[in-house]
């Protein structure tokens, strides 16, 4: 190899040597940044979680004086409640609209025992069943249907074989006959998870359904000509024998027996 050649190839691992060790100088600085920059927004991460958690503290401070503002202001659902209106039959209140919330104006309908005399249902039917133990307990409320208000009422009694019996009634605009189709099974495809019972009641159609699933329950539906009345227990039909059934369903046809259909256009 003449000196030429060798001076050549001298400069050549020179060349190959200096850019590898550029190579890794600027590998090491690329390193160096890229670490750089994690850091930096690791710590901007850190900084906007710390103002968002300050944030959500500073409003949710807020918003417990605003309420707390508000709770002192506002009457109590169960204390602080102030009459609105009543309403009477000849000088004697039917109910009492006590609102509980005058934010929003709730109102809640507390009927008199002169109002209670003026519902369909039978309030102490205890004294003819002997397994409803105890008075009834009154619901009401009123919604106002084609510029008219309309009473909706509900009641819930206790029974020593259907646990609870809860009652209460919708206005329907249909005829009675229409209606009533709404609750019975369908002629083609009946569903096999209830039985059927078609029944009168003071001149009535009535349904009752009783389930064939043990999570299942006992109810009734009644159509009147304005109103459309739904009865439900609460004892499930796990475990009861076929009698045991049959006297929920009789009781069932009992407490509705007692209903005074000629009260339900009576004046509030």
């Amino acid at each position: 190899m003449s000196k030429q050649e060798k001076s050549i190839y001298d400069k050549s691992l020179q060349k190959i040597e200096y850019e590898m060790d550029w190579k890794a100088e600027r590998t090491a600085i690329a390193r160096e940044r890229f670490t750089e920059k994690v850091q930096k927004q690791k710590m901007k991460r850190t900084l906007r979680n710390l103002f968002m958690y300050s944030s959500s503290l500073v409003v949710a401070a807020t918003l417990l004086l605003y309420f707390y503002h508000t709770e002192l202001n506002t009457p109590d659902i169960f204390q602080r409640e102030s009459v609105k209106a009543t309403g009477t039959e000849n000088g004697t209140k039917l109910y009492e609209r006590k609102v509980v919330n005058k934010t929003y104006n709730t109102e809640r309908l507390i009927l008199t025992e002169k109002g209670k005399q003026q519902l369909v249902y039978p309030i102490e039917a205890y004294k003819k069943i002997n397994t409803i133990l105890g008075e009834g307990s009154v619901g009401a409320n009123f919604d106002r249907i084609s510029g008219k208000e309309v009473l909706h009422s509900s009641v819930f009694y206790q029974s020593s074989i259907s646990k609870d019996i809860h009652i209460h009634n919708s206005y329907h605009n249909s005829t009675a006959e229409e209606r009533i189709k709404v609750f019975l099974p369908h002629p083609k495809f009946p569903s096999n998870s209830y039985s059927t019972e078609v029944v009168t009641i003071n001149g009535h159609q009535a349904v009752i359904r009783q389930s064939n699933q043990d999570y299942g329950v006992t109810s009734m539906n009644i159509v009147t000509d304005t109103y459309e009345y739904y009865l439900s227990t609460s004892q499930t039909m796990e475990g009861l024998s076929e009698i045991e059934k049959k006297e929920i369903r009789e009781e069932l046809i009992q407490l509705a027996s007692l209903f005074m259909f000629e009260k339900e256009n009576a004046e509030w």
